[in-house]
């Protein structure tokens, strides 16, 4: 794997929107371990508002967690991740970051301290965005 941490920003190596977060972490060093739904949902919830709407961002990350659940139920086998490589880097996120994204990853990293149904998690993380979006557009945002 390519460390990119001292490139310069660049849409395809190296894209701002990917890499803004105060804890330094990549959104890639979390997701790409991930199954590509989950993965997928977390990138949403991580860049919100940075490419466009943070109420769609919220929409996408909702509809991304509500399919994965459904994966995790008809595959009862389904690996959803491979966790000593992303959980790190989402405990470095999730401890400086009070918003949804810190809410999402301290789901994640509560259900695999647990090994709860990741079903169940998705639900939830589904809420979470669901209920984010909602109190933004009834905001205003």
């Amino acid at each position: 794997m390519t460390d990119r941490s001292s490139l310069p920003f660049d849409p395809v190596n190296k894209p701002s929107h990917y890499n803004s977060h105060r804890s330094g972490v990549e959104t890639a060093l979390v997701t790409e371990h991930l199954s590509a739904m989950l993965g997928s949902a977390v990138k949403y919830v991580w860049r919100r508002g940075l490419k466009g709407p943070i109420t769609q961002d919220l929409e996408k990350a909702t509809w991304c967690f509500r399919r994965e659940a459904a994966r995790l139920r008809a595959f009862t086998d389904a690996s959803p991740w491979d966790i000593e490589a992303w959980k790190p880097f989402a405990e470095k996120t999730a401890i400086q970051d009070e918003t949804i994204l810190g809410d999402v990853l301290r789901e994640l990293l509560q259900a695999a301290m647990f090994d709860e149904h990741l079903d169940n998690s998705c639900d939830k993380m589904a809420k979470l965005c669901e209920d984010e979006a909602a109190r933004l557009k009834r905001d205003g945002l």
